[in-house]
């Protein structure tokens, strides 16, 4: 009976494996596999290829190791992004960053990842990940950057934290911000004097409101 019971557990687990490899091929979307104590990282087909690859040709040639593949402007804060999810710092491991192909150009790519613990389908601790080509998207958000910037009014783009996506250079001047590194920041980091009245319209902005308000 323990037998059976084995037998079927295993040819479930291969069940679960094969859909999930066939939703990844049909959404187009890159996967690898990192087994943590061993050191050894695999990818599908799909993820060598969107690298320019041949999977074969990866795996002869030693370069299965994509994080050996970011740009070099991006390697620390994946460094740190990767290690702060692992010992539990964060409750997420995700990050766009630049992979480069096999004809020495970079493309951005949109990485996540979910650790699983040792169970019925890892004997070891394994770091299981997709990755989403962005690069287009990422173009287009350069082009949009430079408009932001240039324009001459003072603008700012923010997430819905209200961290800084962009702004223009007017918004720098206008606010003595001409020396100092807000991208990603929160903008009450920025300015911790703002009120909690400002805030709450802000709050309001975000679920789709419009207000008038002078300064």
């Amino acid at each position: 009976q323990d037998i059976d019971m084995q037998i079927r557990t295993q040819n479930s687990i291969r069940s679960e494996r094969s859909l999930y490899r066939q939703v990844l091929e049909g959404a187009s979307l890159g996967a690898w596999d990192w087994d943590i104590d061993a050191d050894k990282m695999t990818l599908n087909h799909r993820a060598a290829q969107m690298l320019g690859y041949e999977l074969e040709v990866m795996r002869r040639e030693g370069q299965i190791y994509w994080i050996d593949l970011i740009h070099p402007n991006d390697k620390a804060r994946l460094h740190k992004n990767l290690q702060n999810y692992l010992v539990g710092k964060s409750d997420k491991f995700e990050i766009e960053c630049r992979l480069q192909r096999s004809n020495g150009k970079y493309r951005w790519l949109s990485i996540t990842a979910k650790l699983f613990q040792p169970d019925l389908h890892f004997e070891r601790p394994r770091l299981v990940g997709v990755w989403k080509d962005i690069h287009f998207e990422k173009q287009k958000m350069d082009y949009y950057s430079t408009f932001i910037q240039e324009t001459p009014l003072a603008i700012a783009m923010f997430d819905k934290n209200m961290h800084y996506m962009d702004c223009s250079n007017k918004w720098r001047s206008d606010y003595g911000l001409e020396e100092i590194p807000i991208i990603g920041k929160s903008h009450y980091e920025i300015f911790p004097e703002i009120s909690e009245e400002w805030k709450d319209f802000h709050r309001k902005c975000m679920l789709g409101g419009t207000f008038r308000r002078e300064e």
